[in-house]
């Protein structure tokens, strides 16, 4: 299962790159503006796109993954399930950042109190940096308590994942404040939201490690209509 979930999520991944790079070569010569619209649904930078869709749906598996974990370790009383159930909530906080771009609103009022420099162009970054950090810091007894390959894994898919919402997302920040948003602006913007649907999908994998490893099979019960006994004939 792991295997396949790992093929079929990097498969989405490389496809919708091959899409951005086609989008990214037609965008900007389109005389139609309706075509103009379409393609930019593939690019990595746009609002209500298809690589935000697939991002959005990566988190959401996570989200449901996790919630298994969870419930299963209600019922054994797992003494890790306080922070199942916090990585629940922060992958809920990261599932509605996706979908309404919450990061992009601080913008503006962060400008207003931050200087004016290119490596705080995007300048949500630092509050982005001091989050990162604290949550490092308040799983860290969390990590050292799991498994080790599934810590491992843990650890370098949020790696991947910050490496990209952060650091490449900075880097687009920078050319940004330099120059327009033209093709190169938007294949920094490929790396940097492929990065962060490659960190999503390590995690990912991690959690079905620790589902296989240490959760055990999940029993899905269901519940139908009650059958009449068969009474003996008299």
């Amino acid at each position: 299962m792991r295997r396949a979930y790992v093929r079929g999520a990097v498969g989405g991944v490389v496809l919708l790159a091959g899409l951005a790079l086609i989008a990214i070569l037609l965008a900007e010569s389109l005389p139609n503006q309706a075509l103009f619209f379409v393609f930019r649904r593939f690019l990595h930078d746009t609002e209500a796109s298809l690589p935000t869709l697939f991002n959005f749906l990566l988190i959401m598996l996570n989200i449901f993954l996790l919630l298994i974990i969870y419930l299963s370790g209600r019922t054994q009383r797992d003494a890790l399930n306080k922070y199942w159930l916090a990585l629940c909530l922060l992958f809920f906080f990261l599932a509605f950042d996706e979908a309404a771009q919450l990061h992009e609103k601080t913008v503006p009022i962060m400008r207003e109190l931050l200087i004016t420099h290119p490596l705080l162009h995007f300048s949500w970054t630092p509050i982005g940096a001091a989050v990162s950090i604290a949550v490092f810091l308040l799983f860290l007894p969390f990590l050292k308590r799991l498994r080790r390959s599934v810590a491992m894994m843990m650890f370098l898919g949020g790696c991947v994942f910050v490496s990209g919402a952060l650091g490449v997302e900075t880097a687009a920040g920078v050319y940004d404040f330099h120059y327009d948003r033209d093709w190169q602006y938007h294949l920094i913007a490929l790396v940097e939201e492929s990065l962060e649907m490659t960190g999503m999908i390590l995690f990912g994998y991690a959690l079905l490690l620790h589902i296989e490893t240490d959760v055990g099979p999940i029993l899905v019960v269901t519940v139908g209509p009650a059958t009449p006994p068969d009474w003996p004939s008299s």
